[in-house]
């Protein structure tokens, strides 16, 4: 007995000495055993987590469908008549038959198929490889691009679309991030382990069951940007990219709810067990320049003068094919600011024709991070998928790197360009049809689908021919010229030459190609083409005033006023009460030494814009010329008193006073 009651003390002394960080640690596996087990049967409820049915951080005036039963045809579904500003016309049935699997596309405007249509776009390549990769089933391939549309857009687009029975969605998407305005609290930002642990939590169910008993339902009351129902860009309330401003705070926060949305499409897909495949966006790296550059704020004046010096310096030792040299005034131009992003792209293009295409790779995709106006998808945002993909385990092609090898095997490295891209985002046909093959690849790998045997490169050769000989080939020529348009207007006149040009091949009579392409040739310096193409422009539009003022600038700057005469009178016959145009061509004719003619021209100028002081000034000068010193004087006194910076209208002042004061004629 003695003995047990010994026993019996050391086991209670032992219990006691149990360490506190062990009782701590079962405490601890306990409570987690409890909440997971209470996580599960929420799950098993049907409870979803908030991050899964409620977008914290934007919300919409109001949402329609997207596809609405058909006028057409009893019992299919066509895309809304409201829609087709934005989307693609489709057309399927509304219950796909037992041998068929649906395939939904999600996206912008690569996957609508930009600057064409769904037939040229991955959609539609898939749509016509499909039934030759695994012939077993019926194939329906929707495409659900909607032009502009982003990740926030897309994640509501996802909930009516899983209400269609697909088997199969893809989402491409990524480089409209930046294209609307919203606005993110700053107060009280709080810490990069917070915002992790908040994002946490609301994947819980237990979370949500908490939030929703506290607030209700999480959309009422919510601080979200309110969006309307179809995209607003940015860029169409200004000119070009001049509203967009660097913004590290707010690009931030875009690729952290870029993120968000991508984890609530997977969820929302994975819900009703559909597979997803997302796709990570590529741009045009080496043959698009940045949208937008803007020094850092703690650059100085005049370091941005001296910036301006080295890459002023840099081009003209291109010219001189001195490398080198040019590499170290931009390594110069780059101490002095970092982040600007025009430094970048330029120094990339050095690189590369030195052979250090590594080199070159980083300083082009520096040059898109860079940009102000981002409107190709960011490093952070291309990383943000595929890590979206292997997180929530979804099926991965990595467009980006596909590209890259298409380059290496074309190009010698690893930057694509034009030769893959029709602008900065925009696959051509050919990098397209590349994307749906390799979809149809990784499908086959997931054995997802099963390649038949005849699924060979001579057979989907075959099938780009046709469809190739099926396009219309002067209605693609016109999706060119529109999107040269676009790129004129948003500032990328290089780009929008480039792309002009080649337009002119199908379409040669095409008067807005003339314009464009005329103004690249100016660019490059290469007058008399520039030249040739504006008098083809006026022989399909004679009276059009901007092309007359264009020839006969043109022609002056090749040295060839005569000639400039004829267009500029023209201009005048056309709007005798435009005072700009009287005064270019009074400007002609006193540089023709035409003094009487130009005197008309000044004072007609004169009296339609009596507050320009360059009228004022050019009438001056004729007047001088004309010996009638006390007028020219006077109206020499005028161009100052509207400008008083006009140093050379001071000049000529001074030099008439002296001779009317010697009584000089």
């Amino acid at each position: 007995m003695l003995g047990d009651e010994v026993a019996s003390q050391h086991t209670v002394a032992r219990r006691r000495l149990l360490p506190t960080w062990k009782k701590a640690a079962f405490g601890l596996l306990t409570s987690c055993l409890l909440l997971a087990a209470l996580e599960g049967l929420l799950a098993l409820l049907g409870t979803e987590p908030l991050t899964v049915e409620h977008d914290p951080l934007v919300g919409f005036s109001s949402s329609s469908p997207l596809f609405v039963p058909s006028s057409d045809s009893d019992g299919e579904l066509a895309t809304a008549q409201a829609k087709l500003a934005f989307f693609n016309r489709q057309q399927f049935p509304r219950q796909k038959s037992s041998d068929t699997r649906r395939i939904i596309c999600l996206g912008g405007s690569t996957t609508y198929g930009r600057p064409y249509d769904d037939v040229t776009s991955f959609v539609g390549w898939l749509r016509q490889l499909l039934p030759h990769a695994d012939p077993r089933y019926q194939w329906e391939v929707i495409n659900a691009g909607g032009i502009s549309y982003a990740s926030y857009r897309l994640a509501v687009l996802t909930e009516q679309l899983l209400e269609l029975d697909p088997d199969l969605l893809i989402i491409y998407t990524g480089h409209n991030e930046f294209l609307e305005e919203r606005t993110y609290p700053r107060s009280q930002r709080p810490s990069w382990m917070l915002q992790q642990a908040t994002l946490l939590a609301a994947r819980s169910r237990i979370f949500t069951l908490i939030y929703r008993g506290l607030h209700g339902d999480p959309a009422a009351g919510s601080q979200r940007v309110i969006l309307p129902e179809e995209v607003d860009e940015i860029l169409n309330h200004t000119v070009g990219p001049s509203s967009y401003q660097r913004d590290d705070f707010q690009q931030d926060q875009v690729i952290r709810h870029f993120q968000l949305n991508l984890s609530r499409i997977s969820r929302m897909a994975r819900r009703r067990g559909v597979p997803l495949l997302m796709v990570t966006p590529a741009a045009n790296l080496r043959d698009f320049s940045p949208f937008k550059s803007q020094f850092s704020e703690a650059v100085s004046a005049a370091d941005r003068k001296q910036w301006q010096l080295h890459i002023d310096k840099a081009r003209l030792l291109q010219i001189e094919e001195d490398w080198q040299a040019a590499r170290q005034q931009l390594e110069a131009a780059r101490q002095l600011d970092p982040r600007q992003a025009t430094t970048h792209f330029q120094l990339g293009h050095l690189l590369l024709k030195q052979g250090e295409s590594a080199a070159a790779l980083a300083a082009f995709r520096r040059a898109r991070d860079e940009d102000v106006c981002p409107l190709r998808a960011l490093s952070p945002v291309v990383e943000s998928v595929r890590q979206a993909a292997r997180r929530e385990g979804d099926l991965l092609v990595d467009f980006e790197q596909l590209l890259a090898e298409q380059a290496q095997q074309t190009q010698g490295h690893r930057i694509p360009g034009n030769e893959l891209f029709l602008d900065h985002v925009h696959p051509s046909i050919d990098a397209q049809q590349l994307l749906a093959e390799a979809i149809i690849d990784r499908l086959g790998k997931a054995s997802w689908l099963s390649l038949a045997a005849s699924w060979t490169p001579e057979l989907r050769q075959q099938v780009s021919l046709e469809l190739k000989q099926s396009l219309d080939r002067l209605d693609h020529a016109r999706a060119r010229r529109n999107l040269a348009k676009v790129l004129n207007w948003a500032g990328k006149h290089m780009e929008a030459g480039q792309l002009a040009t080649s337009v002119l091949d199908d379409l040669p009579r095409d008067p807005e190609s003339l314009s464009i392409a005329s103004a690249y040739m100016r660019q490059l310096g290469r007058l008399p083409q520039a030249i040739e193409l504006m008098r083809r422009r006026l022989a399909e539009t004679p009276a059009d005033l901007d092309s007359l003022r264009r020839l006969g600038s043109l022609l002056v700057d090749n040295g060839q006023a005569q000639q400039a005469l004829e267009p500029y009178q023209q201009v005048v016959k056309l709007a005798p009460r435009d005072a700009a145009s009287q005064h270019h061509l009074g400007i002609l004719l006193l540089e023709l030494g035409e003094l009487d003619q130009a005197l008309l021209a000044l004072t007609a100028a004169r009296q339609l814009e009596p507050s320009d002081a360059n009228i004022h000034y050019h009438l001056g000068i004729v007047l001088a010329r004309r010996g009638e010193l006390s007028k020219a004087a006077a109206s020499l006194r005028r161009a100052l008193q509207l400008n008083p910076d006009d140093e050379d209208a001071r000049y000529n002042l001074d030099v008439l006073q002296q001779k009317l004061r010697s009584g000089q004629p």
